[in-house]
């Protein structure tokens, strides 16, 4: 056995351990239940791929073309396995062989001209013969030889023969040495040649046969991991010329001791000055020998006496090289490592060689004769002990493969420990699957007996719904934990199923006997009430799920549990825990298949059925493709919306019917067949006909109009879901201008558009009938119907066509979604979304975004064709609801744009406007008539004048999205939109205009005031009143009332002006003021109220208890001049 083959070995028995301790210590409910399958599949997969690939290879070996070598291998093969079993059986000694390496094994390679059975049969083997008569006539390829102490494998020639040598034949011999000898193969190789073979072969033969000695020693030391020793064996030696005469005087048992030499054990490498001192000494050994035989022995012996060591000396050399030639390796890595080499003699050969005369002859020049022939002698030299006395000591030389040696010893070890595992295992197995089952038994009686104890209570008397469920519940665990279907390891006895199948069996019939009643008064009870509350349709429903109870043929599982769900769930009859362990019950009774003895109510039945006489039987058929298990799921088309319609769009709060019925999609439409001869309206008609009790036969006629109408129902239904669909679709609302910038990058991308998208999802299933269909199925349902449907009839089926009402309810979204439209489409919706994105994030991107936005917005209410008023053009040809989406993203875009124009103009505002009015005119007179600092005129010009601070900023900012409208400004909404900008601010900008028209006129930039005042009433103790500059500019002395006209400012009075009280000559007051505000100072700080001319205001001027009151008017202006112009203007600090 090879080493791949014992980690193949090795590896399987790896795997089946791994796969029982997984399947012994994982339990059924472990988390890591996975592993016990997976070391499991793997144990199939590696045994089966084991099982394959042998297949394979038998299958390609008897493919094989050569029959003759095929079957040279069976032969070999055979002649192995019984020789194996036969040496099983044989006693060598006393002992009888227990194991392959109690003796050793050799192999004998050589020719049968080489005299090697010859040799065999010398050393006392004897050669193994067979009862197969066939294999007892196998020479030519092996013969096995055995004596007490060793096996001999002879190599017939029809696989070595030293002159060539059949490989694959060869191969087998190695493979089938290892297969019965893995650890050591064979102990050594004999290779027997012939000396005259050696001496008569060409030199190309003879290093051919050198070539083949080597090659095949090699690769039988590749196969077996070993160093092989090869012993030499030279037979007939008596070939040699004077041998036979100098060896005739030796005495026998010299003659019985083996010729030859052994080498150093620890050189494997062969010594040729080693082997030459060896020779020489036994040349010298026989030189002294000869020197004693001269003296009796006669003239004409005495020559080949003489002449046999230089015969030998010949001999030798040759020998040597063939045995130099034989141990080198080309790759000077490795070589054949020779152990010897032995000569000797048992059969006698008919020539012999005179190598003496052939050398004299060679070198001078003479022709040599040829071998001369010889008699046959009886007598054999050097044999009889080679192998007892040579080979036998040396046969531990070789030693064993540790490494293989190691693997089958752990091999033997592993397959002894699973065993004794698998024994425990086994036991463990049995013990544990004899206590559960014991358990299960124990547990099951007494579970038996509450069960027993708690329905006798439920007979005795009514018990509720959750006490049956309970007690019916306790059945069921029963049922559960009864071992079903147990596989054969984990078995007791063979009857072991039977005890679970009758729990079983007894759970169900309980099932029948007290759940089937419950559910029978539950929906009876539901369908009084139901025709108490004169609901028709829904009276129907109950009264077909009532019916299906105890018909098994029209039984629908699916759809009664789920009603008897809903039921219980709406009754709240039980706990969410009960009704999970009731609804448990309903299906398991339900998955019976149950037949009932129960009879329904008839009397309930027709009750219910007059009902619903005058429902229309097409809705009830309706309403049932509605409720059916392919229709009835819903899918949730925001998926068809693509994956960025939740950062796009939303649905209106508290909205789920986007979880839209199959029934209502272009899915679900192709799925439903209602056409006449539809199976699906005949099933569904007939069963209309049994819960109303009506003639099961349907006529064409009447199918072709339940068709139309149904059809008229459904398209009329499929269009309300899709139109509330849309109406409930809203653009969201973006917080940040990134979220803006980010939702246009979706919105322009038309390959992940939601918008897109929505309407292709719309357009998809909404477009549901083919404008130029053929007309087929009409005329075939008119050709079946034949004389039942006359002309009217087929001339009004042709021409309707209801799925025509959906596509022309959504015609405008067809149009719009395809590109043939020539008012708009969403190819340049996308577009101009896209033009609107881009000019967004460059204003965005821009060093001041602020700024350019204010001034997009400026140029937008300008008339500017920007993308703004672009997308706004688009919008005009777009459906309602696209319409309804872009002006939303139109209004935010204009929103955001406004927002980062008006923070822009805020910063203005602060910095150009605010901080000049906070710095040089708040809490200034005249604004604050209290303020002890008055506004220069310089500063009063800058800030109120026309195109000062105040007006710039307005006509910059403020007047792009405005206009004065009878002295107030105006905000105007553009987009939809106005400016953001706060009431107080506006009246006070209205409040500047008034100041503005009384100081400036509105139209110059100088500063002038005219105004006039007239005396009204004064102190009756005071004769006379004057205000006087450098000039008097004002006199009363109790006269005529007349206006005096006064213009400001006056440089001639800028200095000062004073107001004067007089008595009479004396002046008793005399008030003076410096000022540039000159004399509207006194006259602002004094009293102010208004009269019966809206154009005249009224002043008290009092000085020292002295007082006058004037009338007061503007001229040049139509604003009132008073003092509530300066006291109430306040600008805000922000807009």
């Amino acid at each position: 056995m090879t080493l791949k083959k014992i980690i193949l070995f090795l590896s399987i028995i790896v795997i089946i351990f791994s796969t029982a301790l997984s399947w012994f210590f994982i339990g059924t409910e472990s988390k890591f239940l996975w592993v016990r399958y997976t070391s499991l599949s793997v144990l199939i997969v590696s045994l089966l791929s084991i099982a394959v690939f042998f297949a394979f290879k038998k299958v390609k070996f008897i493919t094989d073309k050569n029959k003759v070598e095929k079957a040279e291998r069976k032969l070999v093969k055979l002649l192995f396995k019984s020789f194996i079993k036969k040496i099983n059986g044989l006693y060598f000694g006393q002992v009888k062989l227990k194991s392959v390496y109690d003796i050793p094994w050799y192999l004998v390679i050589g020719s049968k001209d080489d005299d090697v059975n010859e040799f065999l049969y010398q050393n006392r083997l004897e050669k193994l013969s067979f009862e197969n008569e066939a294999l007892s006539q196998t020479e030519g390829y092996l013969s096995f030889w055995v004596s007490e102490q060793i096996i001999i494998i002879q190599v017939g020639d029809k696989i070595f023969d030293n002159v060539q040598v059949h490989f694959s034949m060869w191969k087998l011999l190695i493979k089938q040495v290892r297969r019965y000898r893995p650890r050591q193969g064979i102990n050594g190789v004999l290779s027997v040649i012939a000396c005259d073979r050696v001496l008569s072969s060409r030199p190309l033969d003879t290093r051919k046969n050198n070539e083949l000695i080597k090659l095949v020693v090699s690769d039988l030391e590749n196969s077996i991991s070993l160093s092989v020793p090869v012993y030499f064996m030279f037979s007939k030696l008596d070939s040699l010329a004077d041998f036979v005469e100098f060896m005739n005087y030796y005495v026998e048992k010299e003659l019985e001791h083996p010729l030859g030499f052994t080498f150093n054990k620890k050189q494997k490498k062969f010594d040729k000055e080693v082997f030459q001192k060896d020779y020489q000494n036994f040349i010298r050994h026989v030189s002294e020998k000869k020197e004693l035989m001269l003296f009796n022995i006669n003239e004409g012996i005495s020559n080949s006496i003489i002449a046999l060591p230089y015969q030998l000396n010949f001999f030798f050399k040759i020998i040597e090289e063939k045995l130099d030639e034989v141990s080198k390796d080309k790759r000077q890595s490795k070589c054949v490592w020779i152990r010897g080499a032995y000569f000797f003699s048992c059969t006698h050969s008919n020539k012999h060689y005179d190598l003496l005369s052939q050398v004299l002859a060679t070198k001078s020049d003479l022709e040599t004769i040829e071998p001369s022939r010889i008699g046959r002698r009886n007598k054999e030299y050097f044999v009889s002990n080679l192998i007892n006395q040579i080979i036998l000591p040396e046969k531990s030389i070789i030693g064993i493969n540790k490494r293989l040696n190691v693997a089958v010893n752990i091999g033997q070890v592993m397959l002894c420990v699973s065993l004794v595992f698998g024994g425990f295992l086994l036991k463990r197995v049995f013990d544990d699957n004899w206590k559960q089952d014991k358990a299960f038994r124990q547990l099951t009686l007494h579970n038996l007996k509450i069960y027993d104890t708690d329905l006798k209570i439920v007979n005795s008397k009514p018990s509720s719904l959750e006490n049956l469920t309970f007690v019916l519940n306790q059945s069921r665990k029963i049922s559960i934990e009864a071992p079903t279907n147990t596989p054969w390891y984990k078995a007791i006895s063979f009857n072991q199923n039977q005890l679970s199948n009758k729990l079983h069996d007894s759970y169900y019939s309980q099932l029948k006997a007290y759940l089937l009643p419950k559910l029978i008064e539950m929906i009876g009870s539901e369908l009084k009430s139901s025709i108490d509350l004169s609901k028709p349709t829904k009276t129907f429903n109950i009264l077909r799920y009532y019916m299906m109870l105890f018909n098994v043929k029209n039984r629908k599982n699916g759809e009664l549990v789920n009603y008897i769900n809903q039921l219980i769930l709406n009754n709240n009859s039980l706990d969410s825990d009960g009704r999970n362990r009731f609804m448990l019950l309903v299906n398991d009774l339900f998955s019976s298949n149950f037949t009932t003895n129960f009879s329904p109510s008839k009397e309930l039945i027709n009750l219910a059925r007059s009902s619903f006489d005058g429902l229309s039987r097409d809705k009830l058929i309706y309403e049932l493709i509605k409720k059916r298990p392919e229709f009835y799921n819903r899918v949730d088309i925001r998926h068809q919306f693509g994956g960025d319609f939740n950062n796009i769009f939303n649905f209106k709060p508290h909205y789920k019917n986007y979880m839209m019925p199959l029934l209502f999609t272009k899915q679900g439409y192709k799925k439903l067949n209602i056409n006449p001869e539809s199976s699906l309206l005949k099933e569904q008609l007939r069963e209309v006909n049994i819960v109303t009790n009506s003639s099961e036969r349907v006529t064409i006629v009447e199918l072709a109009k339940s068709s139309i109408n149904i059809r008229k129902m459904y398209f009329s239904e499929y269009i309300e879901k899709w139109k509330d669909v849309l109406s409930n679709i809203s653009l969201n609302k973006f917080k940040t201008s990134m979220e803006l910038s980010y939702a246009l990058q979706i919105l322009r991308d038309p390959s992940r558009s939601p918008l897109n998208m929505l309407i292709e999802a719309v357009v998809e299933n909404t477009q549901l009938a083919k404008t130029k269909a053929s007309n087929k199925t009409v005329d075939a349902l008119t050709k079946k119907a034949g004389a039942e449907i006359n002309s009217m009839i087929k001339s009004n089926i042709n021409k309707i066509k209801p799925s025509l009402a959906v596509n022309n309810a959504f015609a405008e979204y067809a149009t719009y979604y395809s590109k043939k439209s020539t008012v708009g489409t969403i190819e340049n919706l996308t577009k101009s979304i896209d033009s609107l994105n881009n000019d967004f994030n460059s204003l965005l991107t821009d060093e001041n975004p602020e700024q350019v936005m204010f001034k997009y917005a400026v140029a937008h209410t300008k008339g500017s064709q920007d993308s703004i008023k672009s997308l706004s053009n688009e919008v005009k040809a777009e459906p309602d609801n696209v319409q309804r989406w872009s002006k939303s993203l139109i209004d935010q875009i204009w929103a955001s744009v406004l927002n980062y124009g008006v923070n822009y103009s805020k910063g203005v505002w602060v910095d150009k406007v605010y901080n000049f009015y906070y710095d040089r005119i708040f809490d200034h007179f005249p604004f604050s008539p209290q303020a002890t600092i008055n506004v220069s005129l310089a500063d009063f010009k800058a800030f109120f004048a026309p195109n000062g601070i105040l007006d710039s900023y307005i006509q910059t900012y403020i007047l792009p999205f405005s206009s004065w409208q009878g002295g107030k400004l105006q905000l105007h909404a553009y987009n939809g939109r106005i400016l953001p900008m706060s009431q107080h601010l506006l009246d006070e900008i209205s409040k500047y205009k008034g100041i503005e028209q009384v100081f400036f006129n509105g139209v110059s930039n100088k500063l002038n005031l005219s105004f006039q005042i007239r005396a009204k009433y004064m102190d009756s103790d005071i004769t006379k009143f004057e205000i006087r500059g450098n000039t008097e500019l004002f006199n009363y002395m109790n006269g005529p009332r007349e206006w005096s006209k006064i213009n400001w400012p006056n440089k001639a009075d800028e200095e000062s002006i004073s107001f004067n009280f007089y008595k009479d000559d004396n002046r008793v007051t005399h008030d003076t003021f410096s000022s540039e505000w000159s004399v509207l100072k006194p006259l602002l700080e004094s009293k102010w109220s208004e009269t019966d001319d809206s154009k005249i205001q009224l002043l008290t001027y009092s000085s020292k208890g002295h007082s006058i009151s004037l009338d007061f008017s503007s001229l040049d202006s139509n604003v009132i001049f008073a003092k509530s112009l300066f006291t109430s203007f306040s600008l805000p600090p922000k807009l």
